[in-house]
């Protein structure tokens, strides 16, 4: 059997689809870029490249990563488990790999990323390298960590107020402002609650003296007439 030969204007369409496919692949390569931080590893979990966003995210410059093992934004503890020993596992087999992840930023900093690790797969079938898309969710984090803290010390001081301890305050450690307006607001009840408190305990210490006085001045009178 011979191979057909494409006429003059089967070549030109051929080569408009294949410009067009290239262009449209180019496109999508560029608005991945944009949205996300990529970075590529080697199978020995080296990076291998890193884009603009990968390194405003680590705080490192290029020179400070390529070459360099992941384990170096991992903590410790991570790097070490199990967890960790599986997630390579899965994407040495082929498996794509997503999670919310801990990674240790230049300057000991934490942040959180969103991620999909995805194994690249050479024609042979040979696992080539993995491919990671990240999102940095580090603000929606913390902010989950800090309700979550709020929430306990609310917790624990309406409790104490159920024992009538009034003088339970909560710690006004969080940084969004309506968490610090929630625990400024309810200090400043506590605070109310408390003066009150102790205007009406000493009123009554008040009264009972002046009763004190009057019962005292009565006797001293109806002793004093049967004289």
């Amino acid at each position: 059997m011979t191979d057909k030969i494409l006429s003059a204007d089967e070549t030109s369409l051929i080569s408009k689809i294949s410009a067009a496919a290239l262009a449209d692949l180019y496109e999508q390569g560029h608005v991945l870029n944009q949205l996300h931080s990529i970075a590529e590893y080697n199978l020995d979990a080296e990076f291998m490249r890193v884009n603009e966003n990968y390194l405003q995210l680590t705080g490192y410059g290029a020179d400070e990563l390529l070459g360099q093992n992941l384990n170096m934004l991992l903590d410790l503890k991570y790097r070490h488990s199990e967890e960790y020993q599986l997630f390579w596992q899965k994407l040495h087999r082929g498996e794509t790999v997503s999670g919310q992840y801990k990674r240790i930023a230049k300057g000991a900093k934490t942040v959180w990323i969103n991620a999909s690790y995805i194994p690249v797969i050479e024609l042979t079938g040979s696992l080539w390298k993995v491919v990671e898309y990240a999102t940095d969710v580090t603000e929606h984090v913390q902010l989950k960590q800090e309700l979550a803290e709020t929430m306990l010390q609310v917790k624990s001081v309406l409790l104490a107020v159920q024992k009538g301890d009034l003088s339970q305050q909560i710690s006004v450690v969080c940084r969004n402002t309506d968490l610090v307006e929630l625990c400024t607001g309810v200090n400043a009840v506590l605070a109310s609650t408390t003066a009150i408190a102790e205007l009406v305990k000493r009123a009554g210490i008040f009264i009972a003296e002046a009763a004190a006085r009057v019962e005292a001045a009565s006797k001293s009178l109806i002793k004093n007439q049967r004289r």
